[in-house]
């Protein structure tokens, strides 16, 4: 039910007067929670002796976020309605993230193991802009991109992008809520 909510959501949001683009995130870029972080084994990372895995700050995103906050796909492509649970497990990671375990190379195509070395293989199918994420005064981190579909969490935030004053889309959203 909360899925069928949330794809109701966006596309009833998205359909509304002046709104450009919908997507969702589990904890929108400079908002007020903190993300959380995803646990992770690079696939051909030699990990150093007294670390079995390292951690990243991810968030979980609809195949709409990267668009609708203009966050650009620098390599590979963004989320797509097709990755879903029954799809093989992908990920977006950031320019930083692909930069620090794969400096000489794409990080398109490589993999990481979610948790530890025998955990489940993630394939990055994409490189985004390094945003600030947590604050304004961050000069970029590693992260991580999980798409909804894969990663079903239970409260998401709406995201809209207007073409108008986005004060006029509050009660249209309130009444398709």
């Amino acid at each position: 039910k909360t899925r069928q909510f949330y794809e109701l959501l966006t596309e009833r949001a998205g359909q509304a007067p002046g709104v450009e683009r919908a997507a969702l995130t589990q904890n929108p870029p400079l908002g007020l929670d903190n993300s959380g972080d995803v646990a992770f084994v690079p696939e051909g990372f030699q990990m150093p002796r007294d670390r079995e895995r390292f951690r990243a700050p991810m968030d979980t995103v609809d195949e709409g976020f990267f668009p609708t906050m203009g966050i650009g796909i620098v390599s590979g492509r963004g989320f797509r309605a097709t990755d879903t649970a029954e799809a093989p497990r992908v990920a977006v990671v950031n320019e930083r993230f692909a930069k620090h375990y794969w400096p000489n190379a794409d990080a398109v195509g490589k993999r990481f193991r979610l948790e530890n070395a025998a955990g489940t293989p993630v394939e990055i199918i994409g490189v985004a802009q390094t945003i600030k994420y947590r604050d304004s005064f961050d000069r970029g981190i590693d992260f991580v991109y999980l798409p909804l579909r894969q990663h079903p969490v239970a409260r998401m935030v709406l995201l809209l992008k207007s073409s108008d004053d986005p004060v006029q889309l509050l009660q249209p959203v309130k009444s398709i809520v």
